[in-house]
């Protein structure tokens, strides 16, 4: 009996062993493909096997921190670590990190200037880029403070759980009527390759609910078992430009264009556009003469760097030609966009003048130079990674990809709402009859018109009825009602929404029919 108490102890502790050597395997392997969000998983289940582990609560924090996930979660697992050898590996550096992505900024400095302090950076290439990291985030420190302060006056909008899921939902890009929306999801999963793949997908916009279609995929003309990012779209969202990564280690920049049924086959933007490097963001002008794209091919100023190329008469892309010092750093700028007034530059970039990691930039063109560059601040930007922005047509809607508490996944598509752009009115008008009595007629003493909030019942207009027999408002983005009141009729309402984003049809002929 004792013999077989033993074996069977034995069993249990040799299939927890196996199973714990198996998710840090699995966690190791994901974290080292940088398929972070998804190494969090198989950490997290080695790391309830062995809590007190130390290199297990390291490798798992700097993980989280590494993912879109919420990277304060990484606190008491390294803080654990710190307070047991702070001088474990690069601990400190990233214990440092932990508390700036919470903003305890002082904390995140006296860390970050310790590890400075005693770090051998002497050991190789990939120390020196450590010391080099840690002096960027003690910039990133008083960049963040003062755009914290320096809020812009704009309201951020969930586009919902049709859009976002429980995976990462980002790069969007809208068209110039805010009817069509193009992005990137990595909410597809290979167990066998242990990755999240990323595809593009699309909707649209339901102007009579007020609401975004369910998700859908571009198809299997534009999307693989590999990963195809959408990195922007022509004007009118009829051409979409897609970075691809097909069993190799550098990204190309392709191309489909919107058919009657289905987007088509992708297309190669030619040698002449993508080299042996990384080319891996892109966008086009206005009139699609003038295709700009991030490189880090050789004879840049940094890492990335951004470039422009002009079509030919014949329909090619000409030589790209570097972007220049006016703009590109010897840090990276990528995620180039023009918007469609064609007056303002936006792209990313992780230099000091950032908030954290990769900031959205805004610069205007002139002479060939760019001028006026500034981070656009907060809540845009925040201490995580942002890259893209993308504008409809009248400068009060552009959308991004945020991660933040309250997503339905890691990072989620927000609408940005402008305040100080006024909105397009809609204009209501129409006619007012009885039911039973098509032709009756109404004088201004007869009937009263009125619409109120619908929040609060407030008065927001009165409308006189004109001797042609109709009513109008005119109504920006919200919920309302129309009421009529009168001698010998019912009180009637009509509730109206108006959803906030571009207008797409100027007059509505609503008419009414009452009791």
């Amino acid at each position: 009996m004792k013999g077989r108490f033993i074996s069977l102890f034995t069993l249990i502790i040799c299939t927890i062993t196996i199973s714990y050597s198996q998710d840090l395997s699995d966690a190791l392997e994901t974290m080292n493909n940088k398929q972070y969000d998804l190494s969090l998983k198989f950490f997290r289940k080695a790391w309830k096997k062995k809590k007190n582990d130390k290199n297990i609560c390291y490798l798992y924090g700097k993980s989280i921190l590494n993912s879109n996930t919420e990277k304060t979660d990484a606190i008491p697992l390294l803080k654990s670590v710190v307070d047991k050898d702070i001088d474990y590996k690069d601990v400190s550096l990233y214990m440092g990190k932990a508390y700036f992505y919470n903003y305890e900024f002082e904390k995140a400095q006296q860390l970050i200037e310790y590890f400075l302090k005693k770090y051998d950076f002497s050991k190789d290439k990939e120390a020196q880029q450590k010391k080099q990291d840690a002096n960027l985030f003690l910039a990133y420190i008083q960049t963040a403070k003062k755009h914290d302060k320096d809020s812009l006056n704009v309201r951020l909008v969930n586009l919902g759980k049709e859009l976002n899921t429980k995976r990462s939902e980002f790069y969007p890009f809208i068209s110039e009527d805010g009817t069509s929306i193009y992005y990137s999801s990595n909410k597809k999963y290979d167990s066998g390759l242990l990755e999240l793949i990323t595809n593009g997908y699309t909707s649209s916009f339901d102007n009579k609910t007020g609401t975004w279609k369910k998700m859908k995929s571009l198809g299997k003309n534009v999307n693989s078992t590999e990963h195809e990012t959408i990195t922007g779209i022509s004007y009118a969202g009829e051409k979409v430009l897609i970075s691809v990564q097909w069993g190799q280690e550098t990204a190309d920049l392709f191309i489909t264009d919107k058919g009657r049924r289905r987007f088509q086959e992708l297309t190669n933007l030619e040698d002449i556009i993508n080299s042996k490097s990384n080319e891996n963001f892109a966008c086009f002008s206005k009139n699609e003469d003038t295709l700009f794209f991030s490189s880090d091919r050789p004879g840049g100023y940094g890492g990335l760097d951004l470039y422009m190329s002009i079509k030919l008469p014949n329909n090619r892309w000409g030589n790209p030609i570097n972007l220049g010092e006016s703009i590109n750093s010897k840090y990276d700028e990528t995620a180039p966009y023009i918007n469609y007034n064609n007056q303002s530059f936006y792209f990313a970039s992780n230099r000091p003048e950032s908030m954290g990691g990769y900031d959205i930039f805004q610069a205007q063109r002139s002479q060939g130079k760019f001028i006026n560059i500034k981070n656009i601040g907060a809540p845009i930007n925040d201490l995580n990674d942002n890259y893209t922005i993308s504008f409809s047509r009248s400068g009060r809607y552009a959308y991004i990809s945020k991660q933040t508490k309250g997503n339905f996944g890691a990072l989620d598509l927000y609408q940005v709402i402008f305040n100080d752009v006024e909105p397009d009115n809609v204009i209501y008008t129409g006619t007012i009859r009885k039911k039973n009595d098509k032709n009756t007629t109404f004088t201004n003493e007869e009937i009263e018109i009125t619409a109120l909030n619908k929040k609060d019942h407030s008065l927001f207009a009165k409308s006189s009825y004109t001797s042609s027999q109709r009513y109008t408002f005119a109504f920006p983005p919200g919920e309302y009602i129309i009421q009529i009141k009168g001698k010998n009729i019912q009180t009637h309402e009509e509730y109206i929404s108006i959803p906030e984003n571009e207008v797409t049809e100027q007059i509505i002929t609503h008419h009414i029919e009452i009791n």
